[in-house]
């Protein structure tokens, strides 16, 4: 069946999900995790994929299961396996049965928890947030300075409709209530008058004598942390928000943690390209990412949940309340009004520490405010509505669906088991998978080893194992990517029956990326099939909308384990097929037209040769033979 079947509607479906993917898919939304593909695209794969009715899929970049949930709806048998353990625990957890007291665990942990801090608060008459900012001296002048690059701290999501807000004077640090934040100035009590909107640039400086500052203090080998300031609180009186300069008493209170004492397990933050901001910021264990009454709060919730004995029920319990780290760190921000008051941290792919970090006070239960950074929400925002997907899947399954090991699945006795390894070292009784269909990571898109460490670190404190230390393919080196992913193909395609299809989506404008990929696929016995462009799960991520060649769209690429029948002419038959892929639709960005040719010379490669020898070369002038035919304006 061919892999255009449906496309149309498969294409809109998928534009009128990715918007509101949490609410459509909440199976796969227990807990926080990057790059989930969309389940409809998922499930359009494997029903073109699957040539039989009930058959074995592996899935070798398991993730948090989007690709096992939409198979096994689809009456199929799932082995995952998931290299880092965070993800692990959460998409094995997706398909097991809630213990049958973890709600009522989960009301009381938290009660217990948000009652031992509420006086490190003030209780429910204190200010519901604190507005953080980071301070050094000037090297130059010796001013105690505040890292910022903007003045404005609050304003509405609407700010043209809404144009009231706040803003922070730079010199005598007073908050500034300001009429209209779409003004050029704003003028402080203090005489002061300032820029709303100062000139973008990519270093603070001192707010006196205006020479460069760095977060890491000169001469400190170690990096110590800059100082954290209270700059700003947030008041809710009488149903109405303010924004003021913090009182002695508001002083106190968030100061009231800084000298107890808390225990958690050591957890260095590993030196990668995601977390090389936080490291030059003189961050080194993840558990410096919160503020001191934060770090009390998280460790309280840790102590309980580690003290449960049933390891299910812990595990379960430490996965609804992961998001502490999501909206109660330093690399939370204030969002706005009108929305959701909390940025969550953790939404980029790259950590880095915000110049005003937002505290919410978790202990305020206030008519009207964002519930996702409220504790007391999560179970029923995210834990409730994933349970109750489980549900729904076992309903679409006929009331069976059983977790089990490798062995299980594989002798028809279990219908799903997701393995903590590293895929590469993965052994299967030879042919006997049916499909392998998987998400692998985009080269040097994404690096989850660094970015999921947090969230790693979190579940060792509820008492739960890292099964494994090994690191995941994603490399920005071509040849280590290269080797990653041709380890993980092979043991995977070895599983492979004859004739069966491996199938991922992958996208990309470099050319290292798409290479490697030839490269690790091309001694695999597996031939070319055929490639379609389809809507990609965030296409409107900061990393896409600004990079110079942006992407909204992933390339499916369908291969089979199939010896492959050499024909002339490759490049000519690349172009053509690129061209065919793209005339699919008229919104494709410049990101997507690069990829959909790289794609098609992948796929017309690996049928049409045995061994290409030199990928570069050879993409390179299907792209160029793609430029020269694609005349369709290119938005």
């Amino acid at each position: 069946m061919s892999m255009k079947t449906g496309y149309e509607k498969l294409r809109a479906i998928s534009l009128q999900t990715r918007t509101k993917r949490h609410l459509e898919q909440p199976l796969y939304y227990n807990a926080k995790w990057w790059a989930r593909r969309l389940a409809v695209v998922t499930n359009w794969m494997i029903k073109q994929a699957m040539n039989v009715q009930s058959g074995l899929v592996l899935d070798p970049f398991t993730g948090s299961g989007t690709t096992l949930g939409e198979a096994l709806r689809l009456g199929h048998r799932v082995i995952g396996v998931e290299i880092n353990p965070f993800a692990a625990n959460l998409a094995s957890s997706s398909f097991e049965h809630r213990h049958p007291d973890l709600e009522t665990k989960y009301r009381n942990i938290i009660s217990d928890t948000l009652k031992s801090i509420e006086p490190l608060y003030g209780g429910t008459n204190s200010p519901t947030g604190y507005f953080w900012a980071y301070e050094v001296d000037c090297p130059t002048c010796g001013y105690p300075s505040l890292l910022l690059k903007r003045t404005l701290i609050v304003k509405h999501a609407y700010s043209k409709r809404y144009p009231r807000g706040w803003a922070l004077c730079p010199r005598d640090r007073n908050v500034v209530e300001v009429k209209d934040v779409n003004a050029a100035n704003a003028k402080c009590s203090c005489g002061c008058r300032f820029s709303l909107h100062p000139p973008v640039s990519g270093r603070f400086k001192c707010q006196k004598c205006h020479n460069p500052l760095h977060p890491s203090i000169p001469g400190n080998e170690e990096k110590s942390i800059p100082r954290t300031v209270l700059v700003a609180v947030e008041l809710n009186t009488k149903g109405k928000r303010l924004f003021i300069k913090p009182s002695s008493e508001n002083l106190k209170l968030a100061h009231s943690a800084d000298n107890l004492k808390v225990s958690l397990t050591p957890s260095p933050i590993d030196s990668g390209q995601s977390t090389a901001q936080v490291l030059a910021w003189g961050f080194r264990d993840w558990a410096q990412l919160f503020h001191p009454r934060q770090l009390v709060f998280a460790s309280s919730l840790a102590d309980r949940v580690h003290s449960v004995e049933d390891i299910s029920l812990r595990r379960q319990l430490a996965l609804a309340f992961s998001p502490i780290f999501e909206y109660h760190c330093r690399l939370s921000s204030f969002k706005g009004l009108g929305t959701g008051s909390i940025r969550q941290a953790f939404s980029r792919p790259i950590l880095h520490p915000v110049s005003i970090s937002y505290e919410s006070n978790p202990v305020i239960r206030e008519k009207g405010r964002s519930r996702s950074g409220n504790p007391r929400s999560w179970y029923k925002l995210r834990t409730k509505p994933s349970e109750q997907a489980f549900q729904t899947l076992i309903e679409d399954r006929g009331n069976r669906l059983k977790v089990g090991s490798v062995s299980q699945v594989l002798s028809n006795t279990a219908d799903v088991a997701v393995l903590c390894m590293d895929s590469g070292k993965l052994s299967l009784p030879p042919e006997s998978v049916d499909a392998v269909i998987t998400d692998p990571p985009y080269f040097n898109r994404l690096f989850y080893d660094d970015v999921a460490g947090a969230l790693n670190a979190w579940m060792v404190w509820c008492g739960l194992e890292n099964p494994t230390s090994s690191k995941g393919v994603q490399s920005d080196d071509r040849k280590a990517f290269t080797k990653g992913l041709n380890n993980v193909f092979r043991a995977s395609t070895a599983a492979l029956k004859p004739g069966s299809p491996l199938v991922f989506t992958y996208h990309h404008t470099l050319l290292d990326a798409w290479a490697g990929l030839a490269e690790a696929l091309e001694n695999l016995g597996v031939s070319g099939k055929s490639v379609v462009l389809v809507p990609s799960e965030m296409p409107n991520t900061l990393i896409k909308s600004r990079s110079h060649q942006p992407i909204q769209c992933d390339a499916v690429l369908s291969f089979v384990k199939k010896k492959r029948s050499p024909f002339k002419d490759i490049v000519n038959r690349a172009a053509k097929l690129a061209i065919q892929v793209l005339d699919s639709s008229d919104s494709y960005l410049d990101g997507d037209v690069m990829s959909a040719s790289y794609a098609a010379a992948l796929i017309i490669g690996m049928d049409g040769t045995d061994s290409l020898g030199n990928w570069d070369t050879y993409m390179r002038d299907v792209r160029e033979r793609v430029d020269r035919i694609y005349q369709r304006e290119v938005f």
